[in-house]
This record gives C-alpha cells, sequence and structure tokens, in this order.
C-alpha cells in the first residue's frame, strides 16, 4: 500500500508537498527555489516569444508542426543555457511551447541568484545570440528567428505565492524579485516576511527601531494623543477638586 509521504510534512517551510508513488516532491512557490532543503529566493524572469504558422517563411517550404517547433527550442536547451551561463548567477531556464489557432507561444523562465546584477536586457541580448545559433531544420529557424521580439510576461507581484500583507506591506517587482515592501510605520524582523508589524502603543519607528513617544502622546507611531488629553482633564479635574476644597473649608470656617 502506497502511503501519503506528505502526512508527515517533509517539506521545508513555504514549499508544497507532492505526493508520489513511493515517494514525494517539494515544490517552491514562484520566485523561490530548493536549496539545501530549503525555499531561498532567486530572481527570474518570464518571456514569450510569439509565432504565426502561416508565416510567408514557410509558404514555400514541408509545414512545421507543433511537435517540430517544440523540438527545436527543447533540444536546444542546452545551447540556451550557455547562452545565458555566462550572465553572472544563472542557475537554469525551463522552455515550454503551447499551441492556440495558428499561433504557437514560446514561453521561457530563467532563474538567477539573489545576488545577480543581471537585467531583462542582458537576457534578451543573450536570447538573440541564441536565436542565431540555431542548428534545427531550415524551416525550423527560420520560424523561430521570424518569431515577435521578446516580451516580459506581466507583473511578478501578480503572480508572487504567497502573497503580501495587504495592511502592512506592498508587493515591489524590481530586477527580478518580488519583494514585500513595508508600509511608512511599519518594520519586519526579517527581509522575507510577507507581512511587516508596528511598534507597540506608546512607541514610534525610528531608523527601524521602536522607540518612546514623547510625553502624553501613544497609538501607532504616537499618531493619538489620548494621553495628554487624559493628563490635561486630569489636572483640569485636580484644579476643580483643589477649588471646591478650599471653598469648603473657607465657608466651614465662618
Amino acid at each position: 500500500v502506497d502511503v501519503d509521504k506528505c502526512l508527515s510534512n517533509p517539506c521545508p517551510a513555504l514549499a508544497t508537498c507532492n505526493n508520489t508513488r513511493g515517494s514525494y516532491i517539494c515544490q517552491c512557490p514562484l520566485g523561490y527555489e530548493l536549496e539545501k532543503g530549503k525555499c531561498n529566493l532567486v530572481k527570474f524572469w518570464r518571456w514569450l516569444r510569439d509565432g504565426d504558422f502561416g508565416h510567408p517563411l514557410l509558404a514555400t517550404g514541408r509545414r512545421i508542426f507543433l511537435i517540430e517547433q517544440m523540438n527545436c527550442w527543447d533540444a536546444q536547451s542546452p545551447l540556451l543555457n550557455a547562452s545565458l551561463s555566462v550572465l553572472p548567477g544563472y542557475h537554469h531556464s525551463t522552455v515550454k511551447a503551447t499551441r492556440e489557432a495558428n499561433f504557437v507561444h514560446v514561453s521561457v523562465q530563467s532563474t538567477f541568484s539573489l545576488a545577480s546584477n543581471v537585467t531583462f536586457y542582458d537576457i534578451v541580448s543573450s536570447v538573440k545570440s541564441y536565436i542565431r545559433a540555431c542548428k534545427s531544420p531550415t524551416e525550423a529557424c527560420q520560424f523561430i528567428s521570424s518569431l515577435k521580439p521578446l516580451h516580459r510576461v506581466g507583473s511578478l507581484c501578480k503572480q508572487k505565492d504567497p502573497e503580501c500583507d495587504k495592511e502592512t506591506s506592498e508587493c515591489t517587482d524590481f530586477d527580478g524579485v518580488a519583494l514585500c515592501q513595508c508600509k511608512s510605520g511599519y518594520f519586519k524582523y526579517n527581509k522575507m516576511d510577507h507581512s511587516c508589524r508596528a511598534c507597540e502603543d506608546g512607541y514610534k519607528l525610528e531608523n527601524e527601531t521602536c522607540v518612546s513617544c514623547p510625553f502624553g502622546l501613544g497609538g501607532f507611531n504616537c499618531g493619538n494623543p489620548y494621553q495628554l488629553i487624559t493628563v490635561v482633564i486630569a489636572a483640569a479635574g485636580g484644579g476643580l477638586l483643589l477649588i471646591m476644597g478650599i471653598a469648603l473649608i473657607v465657608t466651614c470656617c465662618r
């Protein structure tokens, strides 16, 4: 009997466990990669190239079916990796081709280390070199050369999982990384956190440190003067009681 290995929670934090026959697979969310038993944040880009099956370049040659176009990309994956491996911090790329009506969509996801300074422009330049080096059948290479320019697939923030806590943070998409940035007045204990924290009542955030509020102020980042109001009311009430006490003494002594 095959036992569900995922029941023992074998995967690290953030990862999803997928049970397989006799084993299991840990899958990190988009933007993370499983390394040394942890889901580590990485830089990654998703980009597309689209092409038309009815392109004039194919009119006089034999018709190229989807599987041949996919093979042209898949068979050249080592060349794609070799082309991008010259960029700092490159890990790997995955290629997927799908067909819709008369169009083929080639989707590529390239992953780099978090410390890499690579940009999308660098990736585009390397991919152009890859296309020029295509060694598949002539028609297939012509087809790939005729594909529309590279373009990124949406914002990484829209694909981020888990999402940022919308109450305390905002997602920023910068150079292949989608990070949760704290809103004003909030801070993180860990830069990888998806939510931010506020200082306790009676404290405010200054230079990423919680410091005491000025006298009489409290609430979120010392924005509430209720303590000062309480002090004023207490002082006024005390003064009134003192006056009434003096008046009572004077009245009694007459």
